[in-house]
C-alpha cells in the first residue's frame, strides 16, 4: 500500500508572525538570519563548519522555495530549484506566536479541546447499550464503594468505625492495631502533601475515625490495599481508598519510570488520561514502607448489558469506547504522530480484531478452567469487588 510521509519542521522560523511587531519581534526570520550569518563568514569554524549554510536534502524537498515564499527573500546557500516533494508553510494565527497550537490544528483537535472535552451520550444510545435511567441513578447517587461490606457504627458517644466483613473487609489483629493506626496517620500526612493546596484545606476538614484492609478484584492481587473511614466536624463521612502501586510491567520493555515513587506515576498518569479525575487522588508511602496511591472509595460503576445488545448496538457502543480511548490517547500522546502512525488503511484495524478475536478465544478457555477448579473446590466462589 503507497504511503506518504509528512516532514513538519517545529521553530524553523521562516519569517515572522503576522503580529510580530506588536511584541517587539518584527523583522523575525531565524532560520533566514542564521542563513545570512553563515554567509557572511559569521558561522566559520575551523574544522567543524565553512561557509554558506548548507542544507542539500531539505532543498532539494522545497525548504528554499518554504523561504523565499513566506518572506520574500531568495535564502543564500539555497537553490530555490524545483522541489522534488510538495511543499507549504503554516502561519501562525494565534495571538502570543510561539504556541504548539497550528500542530493540534492540523491534527484536527484544539489543544483545550483535548482536555477539557467530556464524552457525552444521547439518552436513546444509553438505553440502548443498557444505561438506563436506574442504572445513571444508581451511579449518581453512589457514596460509597460497597455499602454491604462498609459500613458507619455510631454508638452512643463512641467513634464511628468501619465495619469487619472477613474475608473482604478486615481489621489488623489487637496486637498490631497501634502500629497500623500509626503508619495510616504518617501515609495521610505524606499524601496531603501530594494533593494541591485549595484539596489540601477541603481534606483537612476531616480527621482518620477508622482504617481495615480491603481486598479487591484480580487487579490487585497480591497488593496492599485498605480503605480509610474519615470524618468531618459534623460527622460527615469520607472513605477513601489506598491501593498499592508496584512496578509497571512496560519497564522490563521499554525505559524506567521517570517518578521514583510509583505512587506518583499513577496518579500523574490518571490526572493525564482523565479530564477530570478524582479531587482526592494522591499518593504517599504507606504501612510497611509500600508505596501507594490514594482516591475516593465510590462504587459508581455501571455496566452495559453487552449480552443483550443487537448487532447495531454493540457497534455503537464500540465506537463509544474507542472515542473514550482516543480522548486519553490524545491527551497524553501527540495527536499529530499517533495520527500518521495509524494511517488510513485497514492495517492497524484488523490487527486489533485479531487480537480482539484471539483474547475472546482466550478467555472463554479461561472461564472453562475457572468453573471446573471451583466445582473441584480448588477455587471459591465468592464474589468480590474491585
Amino acid at each position: 500500500m503507497a504511503r506518504g510521509l509528512i516532514i513538519v519542521l517545529d521553530s524553523v522560523g521562516c519569517g515572522g508572525a503576522r503580529d510580530a511587531a506588536d511584541y517587539g519581534d518584527e523583522g523575525a526570520d531565524t532560520l533566514g538570519h542564521i542563513a545570512a550569518a553563515c554567509a557572511a563568514g559569521q558561522g566559520d569554524r575551523e574544522g567543524l563548519r565553512q561557509g554558506p549554510l548548507n542544507l542539500p536534502n531539505l532543498d532539494r524537498l522545497g525548504l528554499g522555495l518554504v523561504m523565499h515564499a513566506s518572506t520574500g527573500r531568495k535564502p543564500p546557500g539555497f537553490a530555490c530549484r524545483a522541489p522534488t516533494a510538495q511543499w507549504g508553510y503554516a502561519v501562525e494565527t494565534s495571538r502570543g506566536k510561539d504556541t504548539p497550537s497550528g500542530h493540534w490544528e492540523i491534527a484536527g483537535t484544539p489543544v483545550l479541546d483535548a482536555w477539557y472535552r467530556a464524552l457525552l451520550i444521547d439518552s436513546e444510545t444509553a438505553g440502548a447499550i443498557g444505561l438506563g435511567a436506574e442504572a445513571l441513578e444508581k451511579a449518581g447517587k453512589a457514596l460509597t464503594h460497597a455499602a454491604v461490606l462498609i459500613s458507619i457504627g455510631r454508638g452512643e458517644g463512641a467513634t464511628p468505625t468501619i465495619k469487619d466483613a472477613p474475608p473482604l473487609v478486615y481489621h489488623p489483629p489487637a496486637n498490631e492495631a497501634a502500629g497500623f493506626r500509626q503508619a495510616v496517620e504518617a501515609m495521610l500526612a505524606d499524601y496531603a502533601a501530594t494533593l494541591i493546596p485549595e484539596r489540601r484545606t477541603l481534606f483537612q476538614r476531616y480527621r482518620l475515625a477508622d482504617a481495615a484492609y480491603k481486598v479487591v478484584g484480580v487487579g490487585s492481587v497480591g497488593t496492599l490495599c485498605g480503605v480509610l473511614m474519615m470524618v468531618s466536624g459534623d460527622g460527615e463521612a469520607l472513605y477513601l481508598q489506598f491501593k498499592e502501586a508496584t512496578r509497571s510491567v512496560l519497564e522490563a520493555h521499554v525505559l524506567p519510570s521517570p517518578y521514583a515513587h510509583h505512587g506518583e506515576r499513577v496518579v500523574r498518569g490518571q490526572r493525564l488520561l482523565q479530564a477530570a479525575s478524582d479531587i482526592f487522588l494522591g499518593y504517599a508511602t504507606g504501612p510497611t514502607g509500600r508505596q501507594m496511591y490514594v482516591r475516593q472509595l465510590r462504587d459508581a460503576k455501571i455496566k452495559p448489558q453487552i449480552e443483550s445488545m443487537s448487532p447495531r448496538t454493540l457497534r455503537r457502543y464500540a465506537k463509544i469506547c474507542g472515542e473514550v480511548l482516543a480522548h486519553a490517547h490524545a491527551r497524553t500522546g501527540d495527536a499529530v504522530v499517533l495520527s500518521a502512525y495509524l494511517g488510513k488503511g485497514p492495517a492497524f484495524d484488523e490487527a486489533i480484531g485479531a487480537f480482539a478475536m484471539a483474547y475472546a478465544r482466550q478467555t472463554e478457555k479461561d472461564h472453562v478452567a475457572l468453573l471446573q477448579a471451583i466445582k473441584e473446590g480448588r477455587v471459591p466462589d465468592a464474589e468480590q469487588d474491585s
